[in-house]
């Protein structure tokens, strides 16, 4: 796990196409992520609430659509 500091208007370029832009460092964070609007974007507590074998697995899926 790669744990970094960042403020707020400072970014963490993922790759070219992914960047995730620190909006502001108040109580909850909020990240606004630049990707290829073909790219899936998923939160990482629906993808695990979908893995427990006791719920059919059928997560919704938030893509992202750009500006």
């Amino acid at each position: 796990m790669l744990i970094l500091n960042r403020k707020a208007g400072q970014s963490i370029l993922i790759t070219n196409e992914i960047q995730i832009i620190i909006l502001n460092g108040l109580g909850d964070i909020r990240l606004g992520i630049e990707a290829p609007k073909d790219m899936q974007i998923l939160r990482g507590e629906i993808v695990n609430r979908y893995r427990s074998p006791q719920i059919n697995p059928q997560p919704t899926i938030i893509t992202y659509r750009g500006r």
